[in-house]
């Protein structure tokens, strides 16, 4: 086979890999041939590494292209990434969400008392993590002390993620989850387990919630939880962005939240 024909045939398979196909090459016409592959065969990293890049290149990612390579290696799933990256939307660690929870929803400045508790997994030190990851955490964390969030376990709910309360308005116990290479109803189910863990009893001054990017991946999965179970717990459920908070309505829609 001759340069040119294998340059024609490898940019058709990373043309169909392009288009949505996951890990796997597609059992597609040979381009060169005009015959059907015999069977598909999965695309070797390297690969998918330079299809992911040519869909970063005419996208505005900034430092956040390592963090999709990142998830794309430790998932196999291009059809993921390329949801990310044509959406247009920036991927939000969990420190992240912290940061734009309290900035939105719960300003220290107006008279909320907030403690927030980060983990080593959270600053990107322990584990294996996108390289981007440790400065992105140490700039939320340096925005967090510096807006006079306490950072520390809660006197009275411990390792809770988030603990918010305001004279008049009630207490706010939080658990957050970012984006990473772990499922989202994986995550989705370990908040739940921490919240009900944190229940030292039901009280009308207590909300239990749980926060997470705004995405709509992530809004099915909070859909998830039925209704009766969030008027049992007292259970809200937030979705996070740099630009606002949304909450998920018990009837399955989401609005804009107002400060509380």
């Amino acid at each position: 086979m001759g340069p040119r024909r294998r340059r024609i045939e490898r940019r058709g398979v990373l043309k169909a890999e392009v288009r949505g196909v996951g890990g796997a090459s597609p059992a597609c016409t040979s381009v060169a041939r005009g015959t059907p592959s015999p069977r598909a065969q999965p695309l070797p990293w390297s690969v998918r590494y330079d299809a992911i890049l040519r869909l970063i290149i005419k996208r505005p990612w900034g430092g956040h292209k390592e963090s999709v390579l990142k998830i794309a290696q430790e998932t196999s799933s291009l059809r993921e990434c390329r949801r990310i990256i044509q959406s247009g939307r920036n991927i939000l660690y969990q420190l992240e969400v912290k940061r734009w929870l309290v900035a939105h929803s719960f300003p220290v400045a107006e008279g909320w008392n907030v403690t927030v508790d980060i983990d080593s997994m959270e600053r990107g030190v322990a584990g294996q993590h996108p390289p981007d990851k440790k400065a992105v955490a140490s700039e939320c964390e340096n925005w967090l002390r510096n807006h006079g969030v306490k950072i520390d376990a809660h006197p009275v709910y411990g390792r809770a993620d988030l603990v918010a309360s305001k004279e008049g308005v009630g207490t706010f116990v939080v658990e957050v989850e970012g984006d990473s290479s772990r499922q989202k109803e994986q995550a989705m189910y370990s908040a739940l387990g921490q919240i009900v863990l944190s229940m030292d009893g039901i009280s009308q001054a207590i909300t239990y919630c749980l926060a997470v990017p705004d995405s709509v991946q992530w809004e099915t999965q909070l859909n998830k939880i039925p209704k009766r179970v969030r008027d049992l717990l007292n259970l809200d459920l937030f979705l996070v962005s740099k630009t606002g908070v949304r909450q998920v309505e018990r009837h399955g829609k989401s609005d804009p939240i107002h400060r509380l």
